[in-house]
């Protein structure tokens, strides 16, 4: 609210650009006929000036019609400078013709009005004070064409030369006057489009011609403020004041510069002679009001806000200082008749209905809040105040699960709301998802939130609790719990191997091998020299049926680490499985002779030498694994019951005859 105090005076400045925009061209003529005194240049420029007011009262009349069906609202004052402010201009043709005495120029342009500029400049053509500085400077370019018109018949008129050279001297200040407004809207132009530099030199240029204009000095002192060269901005307004003394704008602009500069003494003293211009002023007292309430003098300022609205009924600006004054006053019930005015005012302001919403849940109607909330985001979808209002809004209503979708989209489009984040974070506590709940306050904190920090500090404490917590629940087969303990954990520290090669296997046995495959790479990113982790990424894919991949990682995990059994014997299966008999043969053979009482690697050679015809081998290799765990006897299905190996169905089957094979007990 209160940064309106740098800005205030001519706020259309910012021009985004759109792709998408719709583009008016309009084409019109302007003539002017030079008389005696006048020179060249100017009599130009004067038929240019005439084109530009036709084509402004054509580009008004295509902005109405477009206002209309974007319900802008727009009076015809609102419109006018909406369509200087947008419209740009190029010349076309010109020319010169003598005719009688005198030359006759004639301009044609063509000058372009685009929709975007439109839909951005509509909010900022409502400020008074814009109207008032383009009403000011147009007036004055019309009233110098006026007197031109006047001096020059004063000039045909004249009977002696000491008259006809009067005249022909007030016409060389008129053109001294038309040239340097000119300038003077050509940088206006430029400070338009934030080219704020080539907009001082122009206007510096308009002083050189015209020393007393205090527009110029005016324009320098707004661009200087946006420039945060508040000393300067002030020299200029002075020596505007100079030349116009009883401006009430401009004590205005110079008190707000002090307000900002927070020289609220200086500031109220150039409202107060504002006021002492004209104590019916409406601005004056809205400003006084801001730097009264900065002051810490409240009632003042309610005051001032109440003057500045009782003047002017429709001050919206005035009505939401006052609106917030009552919010922070906790005058809750008035504030909210203030917003209903707004709302009456301007039903398309999103900000409106949301500041309603606040003041609703300060009274504890958080259903009343959530319908204002989503009448501001029916206006405007991309309105992120207003999810978060009311992703805060369900959490208090105890809806959860909403409040995470609110936030979410709040965060995807203002990744750095801390607020969202915070709010989310409590959301997903609330429903019990304390991994995703830390994700969050982590987050949180990343971006300042102290309360978030605060509270990690106290749940990093239990990071180690909750991975033996899920150790516990891996080892008796309670893998939902495991992963739920093992994310935890991973969200308290994000680079903790270890959550993620239990939780790795958790989700394996689960048979959610996707997932498993994910926690195997991120163990084997945090350490590429992790030969178990390989080996599981390995068997995930195995299990998958990807036994290219499988055997891709199998290999990586023998070659860091030559011993990894479990390595070589899941290799054997995966070229069981694939048909290459003699290298599954190799591979269990390899595990042997690192160690010779694995069950899993005589079962597998007893697979592949039944499959090759030599049944007497299988029976040999396979009662040997029966001698090493008499659970064998159980064939794959005890196994995998027992001992939790997994075989194929394939396998099984083949293990049954070999059994079967076996003298009975």
């Amino acid at each position: 609210m209160e940064r309106i105090f740098k800005l205030f005076v001519l706020l259309l400045l910012i021009f985004p650009s759109s792709g998408l925009a719709e583009v008016k061209e309009i084409i019109s003529e302007g003539t002017y006929n030079m008389g005696d005194g006048e020179t060249p240049t100017v009599a130009e420029s004067r038929a240019l000036l005439q084109a530009k007011r036709v084509a402004i009262e054509q580009a008004g009349t295509y902005i109405e019609s477009y206002s209309k069906i974007k319900n802008f609202q727009l009076t015809q004052d609102e419109i006018q400078v909406l369509a200087s402010g947008v419209m740009e201009v190029a010349i076309l043709e010109k020319k010169r013709t003598i005719v009688g005495d005198g030359i006759n120029f004639w301009v044609k342009i063509k000058a372009k009005v685009s929709t975007d500029k439109i839909d951005v400049l509509t909010s900022r053509a409502k400020e008074r004070r814009i109207i008032e500085d383009y009403k000011r400077l147009q007036a004055d370019l019309e009233n110098t064409q006026r007197e031109i018109e006047d001096l020059k018949k004063r000039l045909r008129e004249a009977k002696t030369s000491q008259e006809k050279n009067q005249v022909k001297a007030i016409i060389g200040r008129n053109e001294k006057q038309f040239q340097s407004d000119e300038l003077i809207e050509k940088g206006m132009k430029q400070f338009f489009d934030k080219d704020y530099d080539t907009a001082i030199v122009t206007l510096k240029a308009a002083l050189e011609i015209d020393h007393d204009n205090a527009k110029a000095y005016t324009m320098l002192g707004i661009v200087y403020v946006l420039q945060g060269k508040e000393t300067l901005a002030i020299a200029y307004l002075n020596k505007a004041i100079e030349q116009k003394p009883k401006l009430i704008q401009l004590y205005l602009l110079r008190g707000a510069i002090y307000h900002d500069l927070q020289q609220y003494d200086k500031a109220n003293y150039d409202f107060n002679t504002a006021l002492g211009i004209n104590e019916n002023y409406p601005d004056a007292y809205y400003q006084r009001g801001m730097t009264n309430e900065r002051k810490g003098q409240d009632d003042r300022a309610f005051e001032d806000y109440s003057r500045a609205v009782s003047l002017d009924p429709n001050y919206q600006l005035a009505i939401r200082a006052r609106l917030l004054l009552y919010y922070k006053t906790g005058k809750y019930e008035q504030a909210i008749k203030d917003c209903e005015r707004l709302i009456v005012l301007n039903p398309k302001d999103p900000l409106n209905f949301a500041m309603r919403g606040n003041l609703f849940e300060k009274r504890n109607q958080v259903d009343k809040a959530i319908e204002d909330y989503n009448k501001a985001i029916a206006i405007d979808q991309n309105y992120t105040v207003a999810y978060s209002d009311r992703g805060s809004a369900y959490l208090k209503k105890g809806e959860y699960k909403k409040a995470i979708e609110d936030f979410k989209k709040v965060i995807a489009k203002e990744p750095v709301d801390v607020s969202a984040y915070s709010g989310l974070a409590l959301a997903y506590h609330k429903l019990g998802n304390l991994s995703q709940s830390i994700i969050n306050y982590r987050e949180a904190a990343r971006l300042g939130d102290k309360g978030a920090q605060q509270w990690l500090s106290g749940i990093n404490e239990r990071g180690k609790e909750w991975f033996n917590k899920g150790l516990v629940h891996l080892r008796y087969k309670e893998y939902d719990q495991a992963i739920e303990a093992l994310t935890v954990v991973i969200a308290i520290d994000p680079n903790y191997l270890f959550a993620y090669g239990n939780r790795g296997l958790a989700y394996g046995a689960k048979g959610l091998h996707d997932k498993a495959i994910e926690d195997f790479t991120k163990v084997v990113a945090l350490n590429p020299r992790d030969s178990i982790a390989y080996g599981n990424r390995g068997y995930a894919y195995y299990r998958k049926g990807q036994y290219d991949k499988a055997i891709e990682y199998f290999k990586k995990a023998i070659e860091i680490n030559p011993n990894h059994l479990g390595a070589y014997i899941n290799l054997g299966y995966v070229y069981l499985d694939a048909g290459k008999f003699q290298s599954a043969e190799r591979e269990f053979k390899r595990s042997l002779e690192i160690n010779d009482k694995i069950i899993d690697a005589y079962i597998g050679l007893a697979i592949f030498c039944f499959r090759q015809g030599k049944k007497e081998e299988a029976k040999n290799y396979y009662q040997k694994a029966i001698d090493i765990d008499p659970l064998c006897k159980g064939g794959g299905e005890g196994l995998e019951k027992e001992k939790g190996y997994f075989y194929t169905p394939s396998h099984k089957k083949t293990i049954n005859e070999i059994l079967r094979l076996l003298p009975s007990e």
